[in-house]
């Protein structure tokens, strides 16, 4: 499952209708996420209230971002005519490699951080 999510997000990268399809299913996702994350953290409130503000706070943040978000990267395939999709991950490739890295030599910074020595 999560190799073909790391495939459809790479292919996204290169491939604009993959990316805006990504989009048209991530903004039902994040409508009913918002709503469960915001509706389990809400304790000791009436089911209605609860459930009522979690759709309003959490969907609508959730659902307004997602929307926003697809909205802008449709713009910029149109406006582009798609090329501008490929500069993006090719720009972060460095820092991803750097992250690795850190991550595989034992943290970096972080473990800095409980040395005291930051």
């Amino acid at each position: 499952m999560l190799t073909a999510a790391t495939l459809a997000e790479f292919l996204a990268y290169y491939i604009p209708a993959v990316e805006n399809l990504l989009d048209i299913l991530a903004t039902p996702a994040a409508l009913v996420a918002g709503t469960i994350v915001s509706a389990a953290v809400m304790t000791d409130v009436p089911p209605m209230v609860k459930w009522t503000a979690a759709g309003f706070a959490g969907g609508g943040v959730a659902g307004l971002t997602q929307g926003v978000t697809a909205l802008l990267r449709a713009k910029s395939t149109v406006l582009t005519g798609g090329v501008g999709n490929v500069i993006p991950p090719h720009g972060r490739a460095p820092s991803y490699a750097v992250s690795i890295m850190e991550f595989r030599e034992g943290g970096g910074s972080r473990n800095a951080i409980f040395r005291g020595s930051v």
